[in-house]
């Protein structure tokens, strides 16, 4: 298998165009969420409210449109920096707002990935800048397969099987066929678990050489969609696949 050898320059474009599609999607789903009240969601939400000077609760909702609008700026203007502090400021707010991510890991790599593409953007997308952005955003990538594995491998139900089972059995999308496979037949259940944990820990290899960086990157795309379509986590695709041209760029560029 022969990988194609790209420029850190093209690298760098995918980067931004999938994480500018991946927030999209987020802000398009944030903005037709249900009105979230501090009741709900934090019991402490009207001295937030207060500290901040607000006669209104901010929403999920609220929060999406700012999003949403600050992402088709950043596309209509690719040089401009307002844009990009625009939606760090609603992402970060939405942060403080809440307490943390409302969606777990999708968040935190939209943080992670923004804020570096941030400083490229400020230092007028630099190569320098541009490439330790690269290393950063990859660096942290392969780490987030990792440590999730490592964390699986600590549980001996992921060993066994039955946490597969367990998120199989509670998701509201799985083909009802696919399901009873997974319910029925614990063989395939624990094959598929420890095939997931053993892909997540062995994560590190990609960035041995583009072939293999190649092969992992392939085999995390149909492990997202797979996610998807079994368990409706679609926010975990696009982000993630957002870091994959900064993988290959450490396995490719880092490596020379």
């Amino acid at each position: 298998m022969i990988a194609p050898h790209l420029n850190e320059e093209f690298l760098f474009s995918l980067v931004r165009f999938f994480f500018l599609f991946a927030v999209l999607l987020q802000a398009i789903e944030e903005m037709f969420l249900e009105r979230i009240t501090g009741a709900e969601l934090l019991p402490n939400q009207r001295e937030m409210d207060s500290f901040y000077g607000l006669r209104q609760p901010i929403t999920v909702s609220m929060i999406g449109v700012i999003r949403f609008a600050s992402v088709i700026w950043c596309i209509l203007d690719s040089t401009n920096l307002a844009p990009v502090l625009v939606l760090l400021f609603a992402t970060l707010m939405r942060s403080l707002r809440f307490f943390g991510s409302l969606n777990g890991g999708s968040d935190s790599m939209t943080q992670v990935i923004l804020i570096p593409l941030v400083l490229a953007r400020v230092f007028h997308e630099n190569m320098i800048v541009v490439r330790a952005v690269l290393y950063w955003i990859g660096i942290q990538a392969v780490l987030s397969y990792f440590l999730s594995g490592l964390r699986k491998a600590r549980n001996h139900e992921w060993w066994s099987g039955s946490a597969l089972v367990s998120f199989v059995s509670e998701s509201r999308v799985a083909h009802s066929g696919v399901r009873r496979i997974f319910l029925s037949q614990m063989k395939t259940s624990r094959f598929f678990a420890i095939l997931v944990v053993l892909f997540e820990l062995g994560f590190p290899l990609s960035l041995a050489s583009r072939e293999v960086c190649f092969f992992f990157l392939s085999a995390g795309a149909i492990f997202h969609l797979g996610v998807f379509f079994l368990l409706g986590l679609n926010r975990f695709f696009w982000i993630w696949l957002a870091g994959y041209p900064a993988i290959y760029f450490i396995a490719s560029f880092g490596r020379s």
